[in-house]
């Protein structure tokens, strides 16, 4: 499933092609900048079409009333819906969907995912982040009967969900729980945040009933191996960002004139978008791979998932400076798209850790598998 990264399946290219129409209709900077002014920061509308088009269920596994791509098909959806900065729980939700896969039990897939494929359930994770090693959330109970108590920021279209899924702190270590925020002791709260495309809130449980994912095998790995694909999905969409605000870049250097000629044509911008444009390709060839690895064995991703994570954070971080520098003073005003971008990249770089906490990751796993093979 890897050769899917270089040469991907027929669906897999149609799937980009299609989708990348629909959003040149339905996701322009018009309409970006209406819908994240919104309280929710998406529209209904677009979420249904979305589940129509066969986006919401090209990801999940087809014992589950999926298309069977995987992260792969996910990837193709966020790095078009990066590119153009769509107001969407298509992250989160899909976050959500792919913790429920790696959790390994069936029970819960049978009944969530079918739901979050037809669009008729939003998701979002509550997990440890940035240097954050423990949950911020404590479960209290056995077997069936689970209580959870904790606060947790940051949590992507929190205010939305219709499903929580939470890695909460038990007396046995870290476990997976499911909780549906219909119950008045849970309670969200939107955080003011310097992205205003994509919505954070606050969640907090108090005493609130939760229901334990019950997966086979090892509970610890399965949540890492969660937590990497978050990682890849989140890799991806930034690869579309950068690569966007790259392509805006070369454009506006060709329109541009300054001392009677394009600034494109000045050596010192010809050397400063070809660097760009290796590190922007880089990126994306990390995020494919990645989520190709990802379709083939959990146990492969590992380290790559870190180093996709922290690449792409740093290459979006890159692009988007660089695409304001290339712009002059006009990239600093709010009438044009380049802070967005900005924005969008710099609160995107600290979710699921930043790049300091995936680099040291990422080398004390090359160490462990270095170990493991000597």
């Amino acid at each position: 499933m890897v050769t899917r990264v270089f040469a991907p399946h027929d669906e897999l290219v149609e799937l980009r092609t299609i989708f990348r129409g629909f959003l040149t209709k339905r996701s322009g900077e018009e309409q970006v900048r209406k819908t994240m002014e919104t309280a929710s920061g998406y529209e209904i509308e677009f979420w249904r079409d979305l589940a129509g088009l066969g986006v919401l269920s090209a990801a999940l596994p087809e014992e589950y009333g999926g298309d069977g791509f995987g992260v792969t098909a996910a990837g193709v959806v966020l790095e078009e819906m990066g590119a153009d900065l769509t107001c969407s729980p298509y992250l989160s939700t899909m976050t959500a969907a792919q913790y429920l896969v790696a959790s390994g039990d069936v029970e819960a897939c049978h009944r969530y995912l079918p739901a979050i494929g037809d669009g008729s359930v939003r998701g979002t994770v509550l997990t440890p982040t940035g240097r954050v090693r423990t949950p911020q959330v404590e479960a209290a109970g056995s077997n069936s009967s689970w209580r959870l108590n904790g606060t947790v920021g940051y949590v992507v279209d929190g205010h939305t969900a219709d499903l929580f899924v939470v890695v909460a702190a038990t007396t046995d270590g870290p476990r997976m729980f499911v909780v549906e925020p219909e119950s008045t002791s849970v309670s969200s709260q939107p955080m003011s945040v310097l992205d205003r495309t994509r919505k954070l809130a606050e969640v907090n449980f108090v005493d609130t009933e939760a229901t334990l994912l019950r997966p086979s095998g090892d509970v610890a790995q399965r949540i890492a191996a969660a937590a990497d694909r978050a990682c890849v999905l989140l890799a991806c969409e930034q690869a579309g960002g950068a690569s966007r605000v790259l392509n805006m870049a070369v454009q506006y250097s060709k329109e541009r004139v300054q001392f009677g000629r394009p600034i494109g044509s000045f050596q010192s911008i010809k050397h400063i978008l070809a660097d760009l444009l290796v590190t922007v390709e880089s990126a994306k060839t990390a995020a494919r791979y990645t989520a190709g690895m990802a379709d083939t064995s959990d146990a492969e991703i590992g380290a790559a998932a870190n180093l996709a994570r922290f690449y792409c954070s740093d290459a979006f971080v890159e692009a988007a400076n660089t695409n304001i520098q290339v712009h002059g003073g006009i990239g600093f005003t709010w009438e044009h798209p380049a802070h967005l971008y900005l924005r969008r990249a710099r609160t995107s770089a600290v979710l699921l850790g930043d790049s300091q906490f995936h680099r040291a990751k990422f080398i004390d796993r090359t160490l462990a598998a270095q170990e493991d093979h000597s």
